[in-house]
């Protein structure tokens, strides 16, 4: 059987988007392409406001407000589901929720760290200029760091994808691409398209005026008296 649409076209694309730009920022890393580094970031900044935005305004089973959930309700599915009898909700799990905003959340401080942070004093973010050294040498650290603890959440959450594969059953990855699933709540209408184009603009814009208003390094900062 086909199933219901539960996940919309523009959580689709996010999702897959931020797959390719984080393994995209990583190769630009290792190789020294920072300009396109910093694209690819400015990107992933685009895309983490959006989904911010999506999870407010977009359907469903795209609201934080339908997949968040409190500790009880945590624990209760991670029970019943060692006991093979978890109610399986159209979206996602409760825990998988959490391991969602805990994706988002360290995305965000690679993306913001990004911004205070450079490459060997050479290539720098467009606010690390203005930021006191301090302030650059966490950003720093916490940009090194958070990529690797980024990495490690990311491989628990696709080893909860292949344990769901086993109980209940369920091909996520195929779900993630088709946005159907066997579920007995309602599907949602549609992906409200226009609206996730008119968010996406509006993210795209608040990076481009974010980055457009770091200032420039003094003749100082560059070693130019």
């Amino acid at each position: 059987m086909e199933g219901k649409l539960v996940w919309d076209l523009p959580v689709r694309l996010f999702h897959w988007l931020i797959v390719l730009l984080v393994g995209a920022s990583w190769l630009t890393a290792e190789f020294e392409w920072m300009t396109l580094h910093f694209y690819s970031g400015y990107a992933l900044a685009t895309l983490l406001l959006f989904r911010l935005a999506w999870g407010l305004a977009g359907p469903r089973y795209a609201r934080f407000g339908s997949f968040v959930a409190g500790p009880r309700r945590v624990w209760s599915y991670l029970r019943d589901w060692l006991r093979g009898e978890a109610r399986e909700p159209a979206g996602h799990t409760p825990p998988g929720g959490w391991m969602i905003l805990l994706l988002l959340g360290l995305l965000a401080v690679q993306v913001g760290s990004g911004l205070l942070n450079s490459h060997d004093g050479l290539d720098a973010g467009p606010w690390y200029w203005a930021a006191p050294a301090d302030l650059r040498e966490l950003a720093h650290e916490v940009h090194e760091t958070g990529f690797d603890l980024l990495l490690v959440f990311a491989a628990l959450h696709v080893i909860a994808v292949l344990l769901y594969l086993w109980r209940p059953g369920v091909n996520l990855v195929a779900a993630m691409f088709s946005g159907r699933k066997q579920t007995g709540e309602p599907a949602i209408a549609g992906s409200r398209l226009p609206l996730a184009a008119l968010l996406l603009a509006v993210a795209a814009g608040a990076v481009w005026l974010l980055v457009s208003m770091a200032p420039a390094p003094s003749l100082a900062d560059l070693g130019i008296y």
